[in-house]
């Protein structure tokens, strides 16, 4: 399996959907987390499963919230970008 990277920062956008999430019901923040760690773990198994939507940039969405997870992947390893909310204007 491939070693996988964190960007300084690339959580941030993470954390704060958590915290959002959490402070609805804890158990929406758990679905959420559960959500977010599996995509990472479909990355790591098949990066080259998802799509380039910019430059060299492949894009996992999660299945059940509106967050996108950036990242570049090549044999050997996976560098997460960022995470992003799916609603947002950047």
């Amino acid at each position: 399996m491939r070693i996988i990277h964190y960007h300084e920062n690339s959580l941030s956008d993470f954390q704060s959907g958590l915290d959002y999430y959490d402070g609805i019901s804890p158990s929406i923040g758990d679905r959420f987390e559960k959500d977010f760690w599996e995509t990472i773990e479909k990355i790591k198994i098949n990066p080259f499963h998802f799509e380039v939507k910019y430059f060299e940039v492949r894009v996992a969405f999660l299945q059940h919230f509106p967050f996108s997870i950036h990242f570049l992947a090549n044999e050997k390893e996976i560098e997460v970008l960022t995470v992003l909310h799916n609603r947002r204007d950047y």
